[in-house]
């Protein structure tokens, strides 16, 4: 056992823990690191242990999908606004074309119809500098319409680092939140966020192309 300097919570038959990742690589068995990926695959394991007699007895009992850390960062020097174009109304479906220089997905993407009902459009594609085309269908209106999109410089200093992979992460971890899909966020769009919503955000991060 390398440390007990675990922290941990429970929701029903779920367990999250965290801890500090030095714990690991400061073990001298580790060996060295970063390594050539700056990255590392994790199993979580559940075990029984026991005596039986003089020796220890494990057992294990469940264990986890295997899950990818990567160490890369990204990021930008200054942010180049988002920029919405042709927005349209036809047959009771709403749509708006939403590009970004920079290719940062939007945090929030909804429209605001008649001053007070709120809706989130979703995209037909993930390759924001390209432009994406975002829609909302079976609206019927003659007021105005207000869309609201917004690409995550929260504290307006220019800079957007691991933003999408934070949000993400975020959505997917939280089991007990009632909204927690983004369309936005659903990389491979199987209306699922899961872990591989997370690798597809790596692969671009690391260059590997965009979805």
């Amino acid at each position: 056992m390398l440390s007990e300097n675990f922290n941990y919570s429970t929701s029903g038959n779920q367990l999250q823990a965290t801890s500090l990742l030095s714990i690991i690589t400061d073990d001298p068995d580790w060996g060295v690191w970063p390594n050539s990926l700056n990255g590392v695959a994790f199993v979580g394991a559940t075990v029984e242990a026991g005596l039986s007699g003089l020796d220890v007895e494990i057992t294990a009992l469940d264990n986890s999908d295997i899950g990818v850390l990567v160490l890369s960062t990204q990021s930008q020097s200054g942010n180049i606004a988002p920029v919405l174009t042709n927005p349209s109304y036809e047959n009771n479906t709403l749509s708006i074309t939403y590009s970004d220089d920079d290719g940062n997905l939007p945090v929030a993407h909804e429209v605001v119809i008649e001053g007070d009902m709120v809706f989130s459009m979703v995209p037909n594609s993930h390759t924001y500098s390209d432009g994406v085309t975002f829609t909302l269908h079976d609206i019927v209106t003659s007021g105005i319409v207000t869309f609201s999109f917004y690409d995550g410089d929260g504290n307006g200093d220019g800079t957007v680092n691991v933003l999408d992979i934070v949000l993400t992460t975020n959505l997917i971890l939280c089991d007990d939140c009632p909204d927690n899909y983004n369309s936005c966020a659903d990389m491979n769009g199987d209306e699922v966020l899961n872990v591989l919503d997370i690798v597809a955000l790596v692969n671009i991060i690391l260059g590997g192309g965009r979805n």
